[in-house]
């Protein structure tokens, strides 16, 4: 079985595998490590700029949520793209289910602009909001739709690559670190608005520079995660670019001896 086939299952049991497992590990120490180290230096900076300025960078709807949101439809109209192009000329390479990609990716979007709260007057996420009175049973019954919908989509996605990334991850790809170190950072930006609503809750009540100093930390780490996808895009493309020069370069070479052999017959007929 070939180590470098990402389709086939890959787990750890001589030490090649040990060692390749571990280049994984250490790639994705490396890319959580870089990234929450520059968020950390941003968001103390920030703590440095003048309120209005700070407000208008990193505030609900700022500059750097409106870039996290629009990086999600950039990656996704790439993946359209590279799936259109499929279509319309075999020969174009391009990711498994680009459709399925994109529409996960459009879904992370629509989490960033607060869609499932904007149009409603509540969040359609929460159990109260089903249970409000003056919402009508067709209200309830097209937001259940969406999250069945959107529920359906991720489980999807999850079902075709879940294993597929476990085995890049294991042979120290980074198309198996980048999809980790991004689900690592949707759970640690959350972790940090769960973890402040539930001190408040408790009736902790912080220094407002901490507060401030994790809500810059919490907006900068989801900006990682479109970043996280987007350089997940570039790889790919790259690597499928690298492969198919591999290919044509080994067709190229295999193709040599015959070549060789038919131009040294007809010198042989000419002599004769």
């Amino acid at each position: 079985m070939s180590l470098h086939d990402p389709n086939q299952p890959l787990v750890p049991r001589g030490g090649r595998d040990i060692a390749m497992w571990r280049t994984g590990v250490g790639r994705l120490s490396l890319a959580l490590g870089t990234g929450v180290g520059l968020v950390l230096i941003a968001s103390y900076a920030l703590l440095w700029v003048g309120t209005p300025l700070r407000d208008a960078i990193i505030s609900e709807g700022g500059w750097v949520e409106s870039l996290s949101a629009y990086l999600y439809l950039v990656v996704a109209a790439i993946l359209l793209l590279a799936g259109g192009l499929k279509l319309w000329k075999p020969s174009i390479r391009c990711p498994r289910h680009p459709f399925l990609l994109a529409s996960v990716l459009c879904l992370f979007f629509a989490r960033e602009m607060d869609f499932h709260s904007r149009f409603t007057g509540g969040s359609v996420l929460k159990t109260s909001f089903y249970l409000r009175d003056d919402l009508s049973w067709m209200s309830r019954a097209l937001a259940a739709s969406v999250i069945v919908l959107a529920t359906v989509i991720v489980v999807s996605m999850f079902r075709r690559y879940a294993s597929l990334v476990r085995n890049r991850f294991a042979a120290g790809n980074w198309l198996g670190v980048l999809p980790i170190a991004a689900c690592l950072l949707v759970v640690f930006s959350k972790s940090i608005d769960m973890g402040l609503g539930t001190l408040g809750r408790n009736g902790v009540v912080l220094p407002i520079k901490w507060k401030v100093a994790a809500g810059h930390v919490e907006e900068l780490s989801e900006l990682l995660i479109p970043c996280c996808f987007l350089l997940m895009t570039v790889v790919l493309f790259l690597g499928k670019s690298k492969s198919a020069e591999g290919s044509a370069s080994n067709s190229a070479n295999a193709n040599e001896p015959n070549e060789t052999i038919r131009l040294d017959r007809e010198r042989t007929s000419r002599a004769a």
